[in-house]
């Protein structure tokens, strides 16, 4: 397992430009690829660096498949470019190798950035953070396309490639397991999933332009002044700014932690919350306006956690044969495609 101790971080620091004394480190996440593959040398660790004479930092450590020393700088530097146009995000620091450094320990290779310490964590979501997140995503929009700036990288919220929110191709794999009415179904919610699919077709010859790619609420702050700033830029990568902004919105509005219930009717209106904040700044043009609905569509039929990650999913049902449980999914699957 990959491990540094506080003489390894500091001596990380003074290459940074840091001289303070540190007291302590804190793991903040670890992921653990060696439990699965006992002989990887896959990290992910970000450590929350405690100091005697100054504000705490935080110091992340990474090694992971298709992520490069390139492609870190060039999210790193976007943030430091938000920053110059007055968006609140983390100071990021320079080495003399630029954001990110490449060093071995103990036979780990890894990439290193160095960044403030962001108190003021958003730990729920209600209207009004969803409002002020939605503006600050047209904000960071709007920089973006204006000095156009791209990274190269991936990002997690792609409506025309694999993403995180929702995924048509899982749905189709289980179509050999359905039969009579459920067949039925599957071969409806497919011929609709194609015609909501066509009307999103003009935005695949969009410009794609650098965005922070996962404003989920731990990576949300509160400034002094209360607005809503931004950090963590590991999933920062180029995207259609239309479909990053449908689709944030939909993951703010279903997947974060909330200071209620979450209902259907409070979720619509999160995301009309957050959708209002962002046009604020950056207003649909009249075909945007019109592909909402589809875009929503296609996300809410086919979420993956209800495909596969709740304990009532789609997959758990057609593994445990209750073919009533089936049945009533795929009608609720349809439902969400077709209205």
């Amino acid at each position: 397992m990959f491990t540094v101790d506080k003489k390894d971080v500091a001596k990380i620091l003074v290459q940074f430009g840091v001289y303070g004394e540190v007291s302590g480190t804190e793991e903040l996440l670890r992921y653990r690829y060696e439990r699965d593959n006992p002989d990887s040398k896959e990290v992910r660790l970000i450590l929350k660096v405690s100091f005697l004479d100054r504000a705490p930092m935080v110091v992340k450590f990474k090694n992971e498949d298709g992520v490069t020393q390139a492609m870190v700088q060039e999210q790193t530097a976007f943030s430091e470019h938000l920053a110059s146009q007055g968006v609140p995000t983390a100071r990021y620091y320079r080495s003399e190798e630029g954001y990110v450094l490449r060093r071995t320990f103990n036979g780990y290779t890894v990439l290193i950035t160095a960044e403030d310490f962001q108190p003021g964590e958003i730990k729920t979501v209600n209207p009004s953070i969803a409002e002020r997140t939605g503006r600050l995503l047209a904000l960071t929009h709007n920089i973006a396309e204006r000095d156009r700036r791209h990274t190269g990288a991936p990002v997690l919220f792609d409506p025309f490639d694999r993403n995180e929110l929702f995924s048509f191709e899982i749905f189709e794999a289980f179509g050999p397991r359905f039969q009579g009415e459920d067949e039925v179904l599957f071969r409806k919610i497919c011929r609709a999933y194609q015609e909501r699919m066509e009307q999103l077709a003009p935005l695949r010859g969009r410009e794609r332009y650098a965005v922070q790619g996962d404003i989920s609420d731990c990576n949300l702050f509160l400034t002094p002044d209360g607005r809503v700033g931004m950090f963590d830029f590991n999933n920062c990568g180029d995207n259609i700014l239309f479909c990053d902004a449908v689709m944030q919105g939909v993951f703010e509005a279903r997947l974060m932690d909330y200071e209620r219930t979450l209902t259907e009717a409070y979720s619509q209106e999160l995301f009309d919350s957050f959708l209002a904040g962002y046009q604020s700044e950056r207003p649909f043009s009249e075909e945007e306006r019109a592909m909402v609905p589809h875009l929503c569509a296609v996300i809410a039929a086919f979420a993956r956690i209800d495909l596969i990650y709740r304990a009532d999913c789609l997959e758990k049902r057609i593994e445990t044969g209750d073919r009533e449980g089936v049945t009533a999914m795929l009608r609720e699957i349809e439902r969400r495609i077709v209205r």
